[in-house]
């Protein structure tokens, strides 16, 4: 095909210009099978050549509409180099790309005095039967009152950038400047794309309601971009701003998320998360499972907070929560004072969920201050380093109530006030294993035959697996008598204080054997006893397997 046939073409910087000449040159175009798409496609077209000014002050809505309505009709992109006051939305069709410069230097304002507050969104994306708009490389600004110090007193302007029920748009290197809701993608927003963005909004960063496909963000700063440094940064930093609010994204693909004194907010989602920074005071990871099962993997995540009634992780709600978490660090610099998850940085409370952590750092500070808190669910962790301050500790750093906790490979730094390290209030099936805490303590239930303890050392427990003496196991037989009970009359030694185990089983031959309940096997010097009051268990044989001190 020609490329150009137009001899001035090349001198032709306004797109509006070039179109004109295509079009008085139509006839000859088509005779010679010219390529106009790529001729129209070197320029895109520019919101001046409609009349904008294009000085963040003028009314440009009009021309900003007329730009990109005709650039849907050329399928050309729309070209920002400037700031563009807007006062109503603009609709932006499907597949329409808008590309900016730089978010440093063009982009879009709004003011509170005569922007269309009642409007749906600033940029409202809309899609008919394909796909959703892309836009790059620009900005959205507000005019918030950034004097305000009062949250209910904040201008409610619509959301900067609306994309509801409208799939796989693609938004990158934009930035969100004072907005009260910077994206809502509720609907299905399946496929969409948010990269390399920066948001800054009092409200709610990110929006997602039932998208049906995947959703892919990365690079992402939720963070008080055009409200930090203001009066109004205390605002946003209330503990009340929603950086990601995602309900039912089946499909959440995230690479980084970074956010900066907002919440990370998950109910009923389903995918993975490569970095996770929650950065300052009520950067947290809230998954509170209400409309269907949550199951979340995170590559590496970290926390950091100086409030006093902060936390990183929290899982409740109806459904369960599966997280897993291969790699953490957690940092508080005040002492937690709020009850309201148990004092603790990692909460777990729905029977059905679990928490899985592969490797933790946790330096916690305060005396009340807990790491974990367990009142249901399942908590997993191992390759764990906890360092504390000096503070008198009145709460157990690691606390579990009605949950069940397996930690393993534990090392806590010295402790010189006796305090608990890992307090346990019921007899369920707990794990602990390779934990080494000087000058701490462990508090569990008198009773407690399903709690297992393996290699610990700390001041109240020294459990270990390792031998200290010579042992030898004996396989033993007796029968079974009628009423089912087997005695060994000749034990492998006269010292029963020197048996460290005894298992029995009823052996049906070939068939299976079944173990003894250990509470009905009794040893002495004499003798060893298994009554077990099953008269079926009559003529079998009973093996008994004994482990006994030999040096």
């Amino acid at each position: 095909m020609a490329q150009i046939v137009i001899d001035n073409i090349a001198t032709l910087t306004s797109p509006k210009l070039m179109m004109q000449a295509i079009d008085d040159n139509f006839d000859e175009l088509y005779a010679k099978d010219v390529d106009l798409s790529a001729q129209i496609g070197l320029f895109g077209l520019h919101p001046e050549d409609y009349g904008a000014v294009g000085n963040g002050i003028t009314n440009d809505t009009a021309a900003i509409q007329a730009c990109i309505n005709a650039a849907d009709t050329a399928k050309v992109p729309v070209i920002l180099s400037k700031f563009y006051k807007l006062t109503d939305k603009v609709t932006v069709p499907d597949g329409l790309s808008i590309l900016g410069h730089h978010r440093d230097s063009c982009g879009f304002k709004i003011y509170r005095a005569d922007f269309n507050l009642s409007a749906t969104g600033v940029l409202d994306l809309l899609v008919t039967d394909a796909y959703g708009a892309r836009l790059e490389d620009f900005q959205i600004t507000t005019d918030m009152d950034t004097t305000n110090t009062v949250r209910a007193n904040l201008t409610v302007f619509p959301p900067l950038i609306r994309a509801v029920a409208c799939p796989r748009f693609f938004l990158k290197n934009l930035r969100l400047n004072r907005a009260y809701i910077g994206i809502d993608a509720t609907g299905n927003s399946g496929g969409a794309h948010i990269t390399d963005c920066e948001i800054g909004a009092y409200h709610t960063g990110i929006k997602f309601n039932a998208p049906l496909d995947f959703i892919f963000i990365d690079n992402v700063e939720l963070w008080p971009f055009g409200i930090a440094t203001t009066a109004s940064e205390a605002i946003y930093a209330d503990g009340t701003t929603i950086g990601l609010d995602a309900v039912r994204v089946d499909g959440l693909s995230i690479g980084t998320l970074s956010t900066f004194w907002c919440k990370t907010n998950l109910d009923g989602c389903f995918g993975s998360i490569g970095t996770l920074n929650l950065d300052g005071e009520y950067s947290q990871l809230n998954i509170t499972a209400t409309t269907a099962k949550s199951e979340i993997a995170i590559g590496a995540l970290y926390k950091t907070t100086a409030a006093n009634n902060d936390w990183c992780i929290s899982v409740s709600g109806t459904y369960a929560t599966n997280l897993s978490i291969g790699s953490a660090w957690m940092k508080n610099s005040a002492n937690i004072t709020s009850a309201t998850r148990q004092y603790a940085l990692i909460y777990l409370n729905q029977a059905n969920s679990d928490i899985v952590i592969g490797n933790l750092r946790a330096d916690l500070v305060g005396a009340t201050t807990r790491l974990i808190a367990v009142t249901a669910g399942h908590l997993m962790l191992s390759n764990t380093y906890l360092n504390t301050d000096a503070s008198t500790r009145t709460n157990a750093a690691i606390y579990a109530t009605s949950g069940e906790i397996s930690i393993s490979n534990l090392k806590a730094s010295t402790n010189t006030k006796s305090s608990v390290l890992i307090h346990l209030t019921n007899n369920l099936r707990h794990y602990l294993s390779g934990i080494i805490a000087p000058g701490w303590t462990l508090s569990i239930p008198t009773t407690n035959t399903f709690i297992t303890l393996n290699n610990i050392d700390t001041n109240t427990f020294l459990v270990s697996t390792r031998s200290v003496h010579a042992t030898k196991r004996y396989k033993l037989t007796a029968v079974f008598d009628t009423s089912g009970t087997a005695t060994i009359s000749s034990p492998p030694i006269s010292d029963y204080t020197k048996y460290l185990s005894v298992v029995a089983f009823a052996d049906y031959g070939t068939t299976y054997k079944i173990a003894i309940d250990s509470s009905k096997i009794s040893i002495g010097n004499a003798a060893i006893t298994i009554g077990t009051g099953i008269a079926a268990y009559s003529t079998l044989t009973c093996e008994v397997y004994v482990d006994v001190i030999v040096d």
